[in-house]
């Protein structure tokens, strides 16, 4: 249901008609999806030439020219005088020129994806920048070097990475080659500026705009709102408003039923010695009825663990990569409001000082960054939807899969 006074010919965000034949075509190939990305076995620079169409471009191919593959791999837990941390082994394949080889490998921490997630965001602030796992700072030491808790971190990073390496724009933003080809990115770091020199480097109208550099944007200084924001942008508000609650609702119900799954799969398994014991006490059909119950309930423990794996590795991480994809999405929404804000804020001064050629240079130059901002989150809305359409399928699809296993598995033999 759309929003009062919003006009009717924009679609909605899940209408049928608002998603078209290209966004299905991301399904072909489940690598494009994120999640298992890259997980197949490694591709050959030789390969990679093959995909190359016979006298057409990259750039006819859009997102799925195939010019440059990243995975996430081999954690290894580094212990030093100073602080222990967790470094993640990237590799990477290309056939781009600028890169200068076609395969590479090197070691980055979380906070060199923290680094280059910021400057993406920097430079980028009206895209949808595919989100980071969470920082974690409230886990504890033991926690957060637990297996698991590593295991799924690389599998967060190893997404953002894929879905980076695909962007038609953000894959070529210049910081992404150090970060995937320098052994050592701490001069990169280092002259890059840091938090200050990113913010003091920033439009005005970006500072504070996004959470992440807690200042106080132009447009919440002023305590003003764009008065004409587009239909189409509104409407994308809306939705996500709408579904970032009903993400979250859903990642909490998959987690508790994967914790009851794993809690009942723990008290079968203490039935399971207690009738093994008994039948063999036992005999007749009494002692036959005993084994048999004995065998089916240890397959329903085994069924269930499976099950509740599978929810640990498929559909409880697809909830949570919507959830931050969501908020990016918001983000970039915001971003680009307090932009249009700033824009209608120098045309109200312009209009009280029409000779300040100042404030005439700044409006037109706000008003090109405003047709650029809108025409990138376009686009990018679209990516999104489709990427978005595509992992909720498969997710959906594996945990009716695990399902079905669960059942073949615990019929009567």
């Amino acid at each position: 249901m759309l929003a009062p006074g919003l006009s009717e010919a924009v679609s909605h965000p899940l209408a049928q008609d608002a998603f078209s034949d290209s966004e299905d075509a991301i399904c072909d190939d489940s690598s494009a999806t994120g999640y298992d990305t890259g997980e197949r076995g490694p591709v050959s620079p030789a390969s990679l030439l093959n995909r190359f169409p016979p006298g057409g471009t990259w750039e006819e191919e859009g997102e799925d020219r195939g010019d440059l593959f990243v995975r996430v791999e081999e954690p290894e837990k580094h212990v030093t005088a100073m602080e222990t941390y967790i470094t993640y082994q990237v590799a990477t394949q290309t056939t781009r020129q600028e890169f200068g080889g076609s395969d590479f490998t090197v070691r980055r921490r979380y906070q060199d994806f923290a680094w280059l997630h910021g400057k993406l965001e920097a430079t980028h602030p009206t895209h949808i920048i595919p989100p980071l796992p969470e920082k974690q700072v409230m886990r504890g030491v033991l926690e957060r070097f637990a297996a698991a808790f590593v295991e799924s971190r690389r599998r967060a990073l190893h997404r953002f990475l894929s879905h980076l390496s695909r962007h038609p724009t953000l894959s070529f933003h210049p910081a992404l080659q150090p970060f995937l080809t320098l052994p050592d990115l701490s001069e990169q770091r280092r002259t890059s500026g840091g938090l200050l020199g990113r913010v003091l480097g920033t439009p005005n109208w970006l500072v504070g705009s996004t959470g992440s550099c807690g200042g106080v944007g132009t447009s919440q200084v002023l305590g003003i709102r764009p008065k004409n924001t587009p239909v189409e942008f509104a409407v994308n508000a809306t939705y996500l408003s709408s579904l970032a609650p009903k993400l979250t609702t859903l990642e909490r119900v998959a987690q508790r039923v994967t914790k009851e799954q794993i809690e009942l799969a723990t008290e079968l398994g203490e039935l399971v010695p207690l009738y093994a014991a008994w039948w063999k006490l036992e005999g007749g059909d009494l002692g036959v009825c005993l084994h048999g119950l004995s065998g089916g309930l240890a397959r329903c423990q085994a069924a269930l663990l499976q099950v509740a794996t599978a929810n640990e590795d498929g559909i409880i991480p697809s909830f949570h990569h919507h959830g931050l994809y969501t908020t990016a999405a918001q983000a970039a929404l915001r971003r680009r409001d307090a932009l249009q804000a700033e824009l209608e804020n120098k045309e109200e001064q312009l209009a009280t000082s029409p000779h300040n050629n100042q404030l005439v240079i700044a409006v037109e130059s706000l008003s090109d960054s405003v047709t650029c901002a809108d025409a990138s989150l376009r686009a990018d809305w679209q990516r999104w939807r489709g990427q978005q359409r595509c992992e909720s399928r498969l997710a959906l699809a594996g945990l009716a899969h695990s399902q079905l296993l669960y059942y073949q598995q615990v019929r009567l033999q």
